[in-house]
């Protein structure tokens, strides 16, 4: 196997994306990614995903199971809780790691293929949209919590 340090630069941008091993790339993506196991296993957390949730690192994270992760959906089962990410329209709530709940938005599977045996979604944080998006009443939160 050839070591990928000594493989020459490619010559144009796209040759470099198209050497760059999907896991790294995956890791440097500032948008938060989740993979997700048919089993409900958690099995890929980026480092984005694991900040957004209050984890360490994302290999801290693939010892959980998503009903964990899932707010107010520790009494499903897994499959369950796969078909919630699923549902691209609407909001999914998480438990975060300090005891509260982040709510996001869940992108489509970005694996494809009926084959594919991984839920691999992105995760977007809409805290400060729905913090920005409520018209000012002039009431206040009490409890602490984002919207």
């Amino acid at each position: 196997m050839q070591d990928r340090r000594r493989q020459s630069q490619p010559a144009d941008l796209a040759g470099y994306l198209r050497q760059l091993p999907a896991l790294v790339l995956l890791d440097r993506l500032p948008t938060a990614v989740l993979g997700v196991g048919p089993a409900g296993d958690i099995v890929y957390a980026n480092p984005a995903c694991a900040e957004l949730l209050g984890y360490i690192d994302g290999d801290t994270m693939t010892r959980l199971h998503l009903p964990e992760l899932l707010a107010g959906e520790s009494a499903l089962t897994p499959a369950d809780c796969i078909s919630v990410l699923q549902i691209t329209d609407g909001i999914v709530h998480w438990n975060h790691a300090q005891d509260y709940v982040i709510r996001t938005k869940v992108s489509p599977t970005m694996l494809k293929r009926d084959s594919d045996p991984l839920l691999l979604v992105s995760i977007t944080d809409l805290t400060d949209w729905l913090w920005e998006s409520r018209p000012a009443t002039g009431v206040k939160e009490s409890n602490g919590h984002s919207p």
